[in-house]
Protein backbone atom coordinates (compact mmCIF):
# COMPACT_ATOMS: atom_id res chain seq x y z
CA UNK A 1 0.00 0.00 0.00
CA UNK A 2 3.03 2.53 0.57
CA UNK A 3 4.84 1.28 -2.11
CA UNK A 4 1.17 2.05 -4.28
CA UNK A 5 0.63 5.66 -2.58
CA UNK A 6 4.70 6.45 -3.17
CA UNK A 7 4.37 6.11 -7.02
CA UNK A 8 0.76 7.97 -6.73
CA UNK A 9 2.18 10.70 -5.15
CA UNK A 10 5.57 10.94 -7.56
CA UNK A 11 3.21 10.31 -10.25
CA UNK A 12 1.11 13.39 -8.80
CA UNK A 13 4.38 15.79 -8.38
CA UNK A 14 5.75 14.58 -12.00
CA UNK A 15 2.22 15.72 -13.30
CA UNK A 16 2.32 18.71 -11.50
CA UNK A 17 5.96 19.65 -12.30
CA UNK A 18 4.85 19.01 -16.25
CA UNK A 19 2.05 21.23 -16.05
CA UNK A 20 3.93 23.99 -14.27
CA UNK A 21 6.78 23.56 -17.04
CA UNK A 22 4.01 24.19 -19.49
CA UNK A 23 2.79 27.60 -17.36
CA UNK A 24 6.21 28.74 -17.57
CA UNK A 25 5.99 28.56 -21.15
CA UNK A 26 3.16 30.14 -21.57
CA UNK A 27 4.24 32.99 -19.00
CA UNK A 28 7.65 32.94 -21.43
CA UNK A 29 4.95 33.81 -24.92
CA UNK A 30 3.46 36.37 -22.66
CA UNK A 31 6.65 38.16 -21.87
CA UNK A 32 8.05 37.68 -25.32
CA UNK A 33 4.72 39.34 -26.99
CA UNK A 34 5.41 42.11 -25.04
CA UNK A 35 8.89 42.72 -25.68
CA UNK A 36 8.18 42.16 -29.15
CA UNK A 37 5.50 45.17 -29.23
CA UNK A 38 8.28 47.37 -27.66
CA UNK A 39 11.68 46.71 -29.95
CA UNK A 40 9.88 46.78 -33.24
CA UNK A 41 13.09 45.04 -34.61
CA UNK A 42 11.19 42.67 -37.39
CA UNK A 43 13.98 40.23 -37.62
CA UNK A 44 15.11 40.11 -34.50
CA UNK A 45 11.65 39.46 -33.18
CA UNK A 46 11.13 36.90 -35.18
CA UNK A 47 14.40 35.11 -34.46
CA UNK A 48 13.16 35.52 -30.75
CA UNK A 49 9.69 33.59 -31.78
CA UNK A 50 11.26 30.99 -34.18
CA UNK A 51 13.61 30.52 -30.90
CA UNK A 52 10.58 30.30 -28.55
CA UNK A 53 8.88 27.75 -31.19
CA UNK A 54 11.85 25.31 -31.16
CA UNK A 55 12.14 25.82 -27.83
CA UNK A 56 8.24 24.85 -27.26
CA UNK A 57 8.24 22.01 -29.21
CA UNK A 58 11.01 20.20 -27.46
CA UNK A 59 10.07 21.19 -24.01
CA UNK A 60 8.43 18.22 -21.70
CA UNK A 61 5.37 19.74 -20.62
CA UNK A 62 1.92 19.08 -19.87
CA UNK A 63 -0.67 21.61 -21.35
CA UNK A 64 -2.67 23.12 -24.81
CA UNK A 65 0.32 23.22 -27.36
CA UNK A 66 -1.69 23.93 -30.16
CA UNK A 67 -3.16 26.77 -28.66
CA UNK A 68 0.07 27.83 -27.93
CA UNK A 69 2.50 27.28 -30.87
CA UNK A 70 -0.22 28.50 -32.96
CA UNK A 71 -0.32 31.95 -31.47
CA UNK A 72 3.31 31.49 -31.95
CA UNK A 73 3.08 30.56 -35.54
CA UNK A 74 0.23 33.63 -36.23
CA UNK A 75 2.63 35.88 -34.45
CA UNK A 76 5.50 34.54 -36.94
CA UNK A 77 3.51 35.01 -39.79
CA UNK A 78 2.75 38.55 -38.94
CA UNK A 79 6.56 39.53 -38.70
CA UNK A 80 7.26 38.11 -41.90
CA UNK A 81 4.70 39.60 -43.32
CA UNK A 82 5.37 42.93 -42.01
CA UNK A 83 9.26 42.24 -42.97
CA UNK A 84 7.76 41.23 -46.83
CA UNK A 85 5.62 44.78 -46.63
CA UNK A 86 8.85 46.50 -45.63
CA UNK A 87 11.01 44.66 -48.42
CA UNK A 88 8.31 45.54 -51.13
CA UNK A 89 8.09 49.68 -50.49
CA UNK A 90 11.80 49.49 -50.27
CA UNK A 91 12.07 48.30 -53.31
CA UNK A 92 9.34 50.47 -54.98
CA UNK A 93 11.32 53.59 -52.82
CA UNK A 94 14.47 52.12 -54.74
CA UNK A 95 13.45 51.29 -58.11
CA UNK A 96 11.95 55.61 -58.20
CA UNK A 97 15.14 56.47 -56.79
CA UNK A 98 17.19 54.70 -59.14
CA UNK A 99 14.76 56.08 -62.06
CA UNK A 100 15.56 60.02 -61.30
CA UNK A 101 19.08 59.02 -60.79
CA UNK A 102 20.09 60.89 -64.18
CA UNK A 103 16.80 63.40 -63.92
CA UNK A 104 18.75 67.20 -64.76
CA UNK A 105 15.12 68.72 -62.98
CA UNK A 106 17.59 69.83 -59.97
CA UNK A 107 15.21 71.37 -57.42
CA UNK A 108 12.01 69.07 -58.38
CA UNK A 109 14.09 65.96 -58.08
CA UNK A 110 15.70 66.87 -54.94
CA UNK A 111 13.04 67.63 -53.14
CA UNK A 112 11.36 63.71 -54.42
CA UNK A 113 14.93 62.71 -53.31
CA UNK A 114 14.32 64.29 -49.82
CA UNK A 115 10.12 62.72 -49.63
CA UNK A 116 11.88 59.65 -50.99
CA UNK A 117 14.35 59.38 -48.09
CA UNK A 118 11.54 60.14 -45.61
CA UNK A 119 8.95 57.06 -47.22
CA UNK A 120 12.64 55.16 -47.03
CA UNK A 121 12.48 55.94 -42.59
CA UNK A 122 8.82 54.65 -42.53
CA UNK A 123 9.12 51.51 -45.00
CA UNK A 124 9.93 49.38 -42.14
CA UNK A 125 12.10 46.35 -42.10
CA UNK A 126 13.18 44.06 -44.95
CA UNK A 127 15.22 41.92 -43.14
CA UNK A 128 19.02 42.31 -42.46
CA UNK A 129 20.52 41.04 -45.68
CA UNK A 130 17.39 42.71 -48.02
CA UNK A 131 17.90 46.02 -45.86
CA UNK A 132 21.64 46.12 -46.59
CA UNK A 133 21.06 44.78 -50.21
CA UNK A 134 18.03 47.84 -51.27
CA UNK A 135 19.51 50.75 -48.91
CA UNK A 136 22.81 50.39 -50.93
CA UNK A 137 21.36 50.64 -54.22
CA UNK A 138 18.82 53.34 -52.85
CA UNK A 139 21.75 55.22 -51.65
CA UNK A 140 23.44 55.27 -54.53
CA UNK A 141 20.85 56.43 -56.91
CA UNK A 142 20.31 59.33 -54.08
CA UNK A 143 24.27 59.73 -53.79
CA UNK A 144 24.24 60.16 -58.21
CA UNK A 145 21.67 62.31 -58.18
CA UNK A 146 22.76 64.62 -55.19
CA UNK A 147 26.47 64.34 -57.09
CA UNK A 148 25.72 65.31 -60.48
CA UNK A 149 23.61 68.22 -58.47
CA UNK A 150 26.30 69.67 -57.05
CA UNK A 151 28.59 69.66 -60.13
CA UNK A 152 25.94 71.39 -62.58
CA UNK A 153 25.74 74.41 -59.79
CA UNK A 154 29.54 74.05 -59.35
CA UNK A 155 29.62 74.57 -62.73
CA UNK A 156 27.25 77.43 -62.87
CA UNK A 157 28.97 78.78 -60.27
CA UNK A 158 32.36 79.01 -62.06
CA UNK A 159 30.44 79.96 -65.57
CA UNK A 160 29.28 83.06 -64.05
CA UNK A 161 32.52 83.56 -62.03
CA UNK A 162 34.00 83.78 -65.54
CA UNK A 163 31.20 85.95 -66.87
CA UNK A 164 31.32 88.40 -64.44
CA UNK A 165 34.83 88.60 -64.55
CA UNK A 166 34.77 89.09 -68.52
CA UNK A 167 31.87 91.98 -68.02
CA UNK A 168 34.18 93.87 -65.24
CA UNK A 169 37.07 93.40 -67.69
CA UNK A 170 34.76 95.10 -70.75
CA UNK A 171 33.41 97.45 -68.11
CA UNK A 172 37.05 98.76 -67.60
CA UNK A 173 37.50 99.12 -71.23
CA UNK A 174 34.91 100.90 -72.29
CA UNK A 175 35.22 103.69 -68.96
CA UNK A 176 38.54 103.88 -70.77
CA UNK A 177 37.27 104.53 -73.75
CA UNK A 178 34.20 106.76 -72.28
CA UNK A 179 36.11 110.10 -72.37
CA UNK A 180 37.78 110.05 -75.96
CA UNK A 181 36.74 112.84 -78.44
CA UNK A 182 37.23 110.14 -81.74
CA UNK A 183 33.87 109.43 -81.88
CA UNK A 184 33.93 107.48 -84.95
CA UNK A 185 36.88 104.71 -83.92
CA UNK A 186 35.39 105.33 -79.83
CA UNK A 187 32.16 104.04 -81.44
CA UNK A 188 33.90 101.02 -83.66
CA UNK A 189 35.51 100.31 -80.15
CA UNK A 190 32.54 100.50 -78.07
CA UNK A 191 30.09 98.23 -80.87
CA UNK A 192 32.75 95.99 -80.49
CA UNK A 193 33.09 95.62 -76.77
CA UNK A 194 29.18 95.28 -76.87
Amino acid sequence: FTEVRKRQDREAETLANLLLRFQELEDRFAALSKQLKRFRNPGRDLKSLQSFVHWAEGAEAIGDYDALLGRAHAAIEKIQAKIQDGASAKQTLVERAEALAESSSWKSTGDVMDELMQEWKLAGSAGRDQDEELWQRFNSARKTFFKRRSEHYADLKKNRAAARETKEHLIVQAEELAPSTDYEDTSDAMQALL
